[in-house]
């Protein structure tokens, strides 16, 4: 059997040119429609990545432009309410020296100025609470320096303008002493004998203020620490009791540091002071020590801060732990 191939090769050929010019066709129609000379990588690889490097910058330059425009946005938004704080201002110093018109002015006309001040500094703090862009607040002071601390017991509490902002890993905050509380603890607790006998005159001094307190017959150690817990609250005391393990009681200040401090007097030896009847000082707190950066900070309590002509200077933090940590600044 025998076979027969029948082809066309002139048909064919046409059919090849005309899908090449309908390919050259399509491309142009293409150009034309994007306004593009390149709108692929094959139409020019070499130009394409010169036009991709272009098309980015002027992307980054229209957003820039445009978040100058919300920056101006921003400023004129806060300008407007600067103006209106100014006015104010002006107002209340007409009103300041109208009153100080003694000659003139009687009872009522005091009491109407010091009516349109209060009103006028009613009028300040609203707008300082609620001048803002967006939900960001303009005029309530939450837009300076922030930071946020990174370990157990660190916490960013405030810094200056003179303060530098840290490197990216943070500024390394080394501890070297935390912050205690002043305090007194008794080297016994109460024996049976004086528990019967009751009438253990117990008394406090802090802050200028006291209470003194009378044990009560059969009263245990911890109906003691209870009562003195409420009077010390009723007097405003700033100090917190509480009882060891072998009832021996304690009381410390509720503030740390090396400045609080406080002292009792105690009808029987031992209690909470060595001596019967004597005054007693609380042992006295420690500021925490440490450096910020590896520069020097000084301490007040709780809270280290960055000393002066250093990086970190006017850097508040809060420790409350042991660990070595890190403090970043934005």
């Amino acid at each position: 059997m025998s076979l027969k191939i029948n082809h066309n090769t002139a048909a064919i050929n046409s059919w090849r040119n005309l899908k090449a010019t309908d390919d050259a066709m399509n491309k142009t129609l293409e150009h034309l429609s994007s306004g593009k000379k390149l709108n692929r990588a094959s139409d020019g690889p070499a130009n394409m990545v010169i036009a991709e490097q272009m098309r980015g910058q002027v992307a980054s330059l229209e957003q820039a432009t445009s978040n100058s425009e919300i920056a101006i946005s921003m400023v004129q938004t806060a300008e407007g309410s600067l103006n209106e704080v100014s006015n104010i201002l002006i107002r209340l110093r007409q009103l300041s020296l109208h009153a100080a018109n003694e000659g003139a002015n009687d009872d009522k006309m005091l009491a109407a100025d010091q009516a349109e001040i209060d009103n006028l500094i009613s009028t300040l703090d609203g707008i300082s609470h609620q001048a803002q862009f967006g939900t960001r607040m303009l005029l309530d002071g939450s837009n300076g320096i922030s930071g946020v601390g990174v370990g157990d017991g660190i916490r960013f509490v405030s810094a200056i303008t003179e303060t530098e902002s840290s490197p990216a890993d943070g500024y390394e905050v080394d501890i070297t002493q935390a912050a205690t509380k002043a305090r007194l603890e008794g080297s016994r607790p109460l024996s049976d004998e004086e528990v019967n006998g009751g009438n253990i005159q117990i008394t406090l001094h802090e802050g200028g203020k006291s209470l003194t307190y009378y044990t009560k017959v059969g009263e245990t150690m911890e109906a003691i620490v209870k009562n003195l817990s409420q009077q010390a609250k009723q007097n405003n005391l700033k100090l917190e009791f509480g009882i060891t393990e072998d009832k021996r009681m304690w009381v410390e200040h509720l503030e740390y540091g090396s400045e609080p401090s406080f002292g009792a007097v105690v009808g029987v030896a031992g209690i909470l002071t060595e001596e019967a009847n004597n005054l007693g000082e609380a042992v006295q707190g420690t500021d925490v020590q440490g450096t910020i950066g590896g520069e020097l900070a000084y301490g007040d309590g709780q809270y280290l801060t960055g000393a002066k002509g250093t990086k970190a200077e006017g850097l508040v933090l809060q420790y409350t732990g042991w660990v070595k940590t890190q403090i970043q600044l934005d």
